[in-house]
């Protein structure tokens, strides 16, 4: 990781620093040496060089910025202690994600035949497909081509993609505190499969 430094800013005139005790006053070198055993107080570190620290080098930063929808950040996708599983390493080299949704944890697809995912779930509406990624024990990735599908929707509590011969229910949770992401991502997918 690399560091970037630079100093406090200073007052443009005395040279001193901005903010800190006596700027702008011009002392003596008698004033100094009556000084030596005293220091002003400044905040510890005002002498030292600041750091600013860079984001990791996983590339999670530039697949967030290539993103339509605002729901795909890198904090997103890398997951989150509310339970949202972490989606950048389960997407494939050439597939951009548009949008992120978090699903129901207990039971997040539902439909004609049950792919017996079961724990924290989110879908990642990407280029080419809908990508469910579930952690946990009874976890997995479950990845429905566009090209598969005949109709989508939101249905109450769930989006709805039918492939045909096999309808999913991706189910979301309870709090709707996502509903938004929900309809961008559902519009989103309208318009990919026109």
């Amino acid at each position: 990781m690399r560091a970037r430094t630079g100093t406090a800013p200073t007052d443009g005139v005395t040279g001193n620093r901005a903010g800190a005790a006596g700027a702008g006053r011009h002392r003596s070198g008698s004033d100094r040496e009556a000084d030596a055993g005293h220091r002003e107080t400044a905040p510890p570190s005002a002498d030292l060089p600041i750091e600013h620290a860079e984001p990791p080098a996983d590339g999670v930063g530039d697949v967030a910025a290539e993103a339509l929808g605002a729901s795909v950040t890198p904090a997103r996708l890398r997951g989150d202690e509310r339970g949202l599983p972490s989606v950048a390493g389960a997407l494939p080299d050439y597939d951009q994600p548009h949008h992120l949704v978090r699903l129901r944890a207990a039971e997040p697809v539902a439909g004609d035949t049950d792919p017996g995912l079961r724990g924290d779930a989110a879908a990642a509406f990407t280029d080419t497909a809908v990508l469910v990624v579930v952690d946990g024990d009874d976890g997995g990735r479950l990845s429905v081509p566009y090209d598969s599908l005949t109709a989508v929707g939101r249905r109450g509590d769930a989006v709805v993609l039918d492939a045909g011969a096999t309808a999913y229910r991706l189910l979301l949770p309870r709090a709707h505190d996502e509903d938004a992401a929900v309809e961008a991502a559902v519009s989103f997918l309208e318009r990919e499969l026109r």
